[in-house]
Formats: structure tokens, C-alpha cells, sequence
């Protein structure tokens, strides 16, 4: 009869470290074939926050967040049209023009001294239908 002991298992700490190095080892080799994936945004961030935190002391601070996120709004939302549009296989360039022209169409509309001003209440479902127009149009 052998009396030979098993080994004891690998602690848990071990297991979590040879998983780490595994996925370690397999990201270097995916850059090393070149699929970068999020790497050059994820570095761009890095970069965009250093220096502009470098340049004013107020970069980080929730009113200048909240002021980015009410200007990026418009073109958040664009954005998300645009890649609806672009899952479904298709490419629709005229997004930007249109959003643009509607624009220009509401500033003209509601401008004040232009002797057509006209509440928001108005000129929002008014400049939509003219989007959606123009839209028709060139689709």
C-alpha cells in the first residue's frame, strides 16, 4: 500500500494571480498583433485629462461636467442615430447636413428683431418637420 500524499491545492490567492498573468500575457500578445482595441482612446482620455487639468484648475469640477454634458447632448444624440443607422449596413452622411440646416432654421425662426419670432413651442415641431422633409427629399 503506497503511502503517498496528494499535493495540497493551489490557494485561491495563487489561482487569482496565474489568471491575471494569463490575461495579462494574452493582451500584450493581441497588441503585439496589432488589435489595439480601446488602448489609443483609453490613452487619449488619459492625456485630454492631464493636460487640460494642467491648463485651469477647474477642469474637474461638477459645473464644468455639467456643462460639457449640456453641450455634447445635441451631438450625443446624432450620434446615437448614426449608429443605428450604421448597424443596419447603411450609410447615411446627410445626417450632419440636415442637423445643421434644421439648426440654422430654428435660429432664423426664433431670432429676435427678424420680424418672424416664434415661440420654441413652435419652432421645435416646425424645424422636426422640415428635418424630416428635407430627409424625404434626399432619401
Amino acid at each position: 500500500m503506497s503511502t503517498s500524499t496528494n499535493p495540497a491545492p493551489p490557494s485561491a490567492d495563487v489561482a487569482r494571480a496565474e489568471g491575471l498573468r494569463t490575461t495579462l500575457a494574452e493582451y500584450i500578445n493581441r497588441l503585439k498583433a496589432g488589435d489595439v482595441g480601446s488602448l489609443p482612446v483609453i490613452v487619449g482620455m488619459a492625456i485630454i485629462g492631464v493636460v487640460f487639468t494642467s491648463q485651469t484648475g477647474t477642469f474637474f469640477t461638477a459645473t464644468n461636467f455639467n456643462n460639457l454634458i449640456v453641450q455634447m447632448s445635441p451631438l450625443v444624440m446624432i450620434a446615437i442615430g448614426v449608429v443605428f443607422v450604421l448597424l443596419i449596413a447603411e450609410i447615411d452622411l446627410s445626417i450632419g447636413y440636415i442637423s445643421g440646416l434644421a439648426g440654422v432654421a430654428a435660429a432664423c425662426l426664433a431670432q429676435p428683431g427678424s420680424g418672424h419670432t416664434w415661440s420654441g413651442r413652435l419652432v421645435i415641431p416646425l424645424v422636426s418637420l422640415f428635418g424630416c422633409a428635407v430627409g424625404l427629399f434626399q432619401g
